[in-house]
């Protein structure tokens, strides 16, 4: 009986022992986050329910953010900085973060930690390092000329020397050549004269293939991939072939017959949108410079044909579409050029915008004489200069589904609340981002061309 009695006691006081061995129970913490931008700072700040709750918290830009998978891959995330050996936080806490990246988005996070493993579900805010403009001049007068889809690099030219801006790190670098047009990842693309150029950090890479005898050779457009470039070759002063570069070889895009049924001139590729569809234009039998396109399994398209106006009694076209400058939405969407009317006796020459919707196969006359066609987002909005030559006085956005047009002041202010103090919008505008947000545009004073970059608000 003592003997059994004995047992009982052991396995009881065993049992106290595992229940005061027992892991305490973690109470899962709630936490306040707060991120304060100011210019390219960001401050962090935690102040978790529980003084005593251990967490990890930091500051994710958003390429790495995107690189493992955003929020599907912030646990596994954690867990390796936890493992790498990242301070573990207790209590309030505040971190200055400096010199970020401009207009790029951050993420701050904080997960609570208990020996090594995230209790409950991180907390997540995020902030972009947002500034409404930045204006430069660059020495040698040079003007802008492309922006690229995601409104993350500039370029610009002048004679035989260019510039390229990397919004983000708010840099300048000077080039030797001529760049067109810049990719999504920084990749621009131009000519370095003789040949058709490719510049991607610092580095210049001549582009060969070109046509025996061509001498002037360049890239004039890029889908946001870098995997399409457009533009031309020339091989005398009426011989000159639109070109294209994909999957690292250069060949000449086929051209066939002007409005009036009569092999063209000559062609030239101007731009490109990311669904493949490509804008240029031809010199037509009359030697006329007329809008055409190539469809995006590069199907030579005259689609101006049906609307231009011939008169047969004088031999002239009443009605022409397009022309030198020629422009396409970031999509590859919208095509807008200018109309030119004669009229039916051949006097005068009026100039109307115009835009050509790739998709619907529409065709839709601007009711402004003399504005010039500078730019088209993808969300099909032109962007007009008040004169047909050289920067406007202010840029004008013309909005085809209402038919309104306005100053670009007037249309941001409406409908993006953006008027930023000390800010003077004049001049043209020459490019726009795939989301409509970010606008490059020029203007002239004090014997330089200046180029501004406007962040309308996301």
């Amino acid at each position: 009986m003592k003997t059994r009695l004995f047992i009982l006691i052991c396995l009881s006081a065993l049992f106290i022992a595992c229940k005061e061995n027992k892991e305490p129970v973690v109470t899962e913490a709630e936490f306040e986050v707060s991120l304060v931008q100011e210019d390219n700072s960001i401050n962090l700040t935690v102040a978790p329910s529980d003084e005593n709750a251990v967490y990890i918290a930091g500051l994710i830009m958003e390429d790495d953010w995107n690189a493992f998978g955003g929020e599907s891959g912030l646990t596994s995330y954690i867990e390796e900085l936890v493992g790498s050996g990242l301070q573990l936080r207790s209590g309030a806490w505040s971190e200055l973060y400096r010199d970020l990246f401009w207009q790029t988005k951050y993420y701050g996070f904080v997960a609570q930690i208990n020996d090594g493993v995230i209790v409950g579900e991180p907390v997540v805010k995020e902030v972009l390092t947002y500034r409404p403009f930045v204006s430069f001049a660059v020495e040698s007068v040079i003007g802008p000329v492309a922006l690229s889809d995601n409104g993350l690099y500039a370029v610009g030219n002048s004679e035989s020397q260019s510039w390229f801006y990397d919004v983000r790190r708010d840099s300048i670098t000077i080039v030797q050549g001529l760049l067109y047009d810049v990719a999504d990842d920084g990749t621009a693309y131009g000519s370095s004269g003789p040949y058709p150029m490719i510049w991607k950090d610092g580095n210049a890479t001549d582009v060969t293939g070109v046509p025996e005898g061509a001498t002037e050779n360049l890239f004039f457009s890029v889908t946001p991939d870098g995997q399409t470039a457009v533009g031309y070759c020339m091989l005398g002063s009426n011989d000159m072939r639109p070109i294209i570069y994909r999957n690292g070889a250069l060949s000449v895009l086929e051209y066939g017959n002007g409005p009036d049924g009569e092999p063209a001139q000559m062609a030239c590729a101007k731009g490109i949108g990311s669904n493949g569809y490509i804008t240029g234009y031809i010199l037509d039998a009359t030697y006329m410079e007329v809008g055409c396109a190539w469809t995006p399994d590069l199907k030579f398209d005259m689609y101006p044909s049906e609307y231009m106006v011939w008169n047969d009694g004088f031999a002239f076209w009443e009605s022409i579409y397009g022309g030198l400058e020629n422009f396409i939405s970031p999509n590859g969407r919208y095509i807008i050029s200018s109309r030119t009317d004669t009229g039916d006796d051949g006097w005068g020459a009026d100039m109307y915008p115009y835009i050509y919707d790739t998709e619907t196969k529409e065709m839709h006359d601007v009711p402004h004489m003399g504005y010039r066609p500078d730019a088209v987002s993808s969300q099909g909005l032109l962007f007009l200069s008040d004169t047909d030559m050289g920067y406007s006085s202010q840029p004008y956005v013309y909005d085809p589904a209402s038919g309104e047009m306005s100053t670009f002041a007037e249309y941001a202010a409406a409908n993006y609340d953006y008027a930023p103090e000390g800010l003077t919008m004049q001049g043209s505008v020459v490019g726009v981002s795939e989301d409509g947000k970010t606008i490059l545009s020029g203007h002239a004073a004090d014997e330089n061309y200046y180029t501004v970059l406007y962040f309308l608000p996301r």
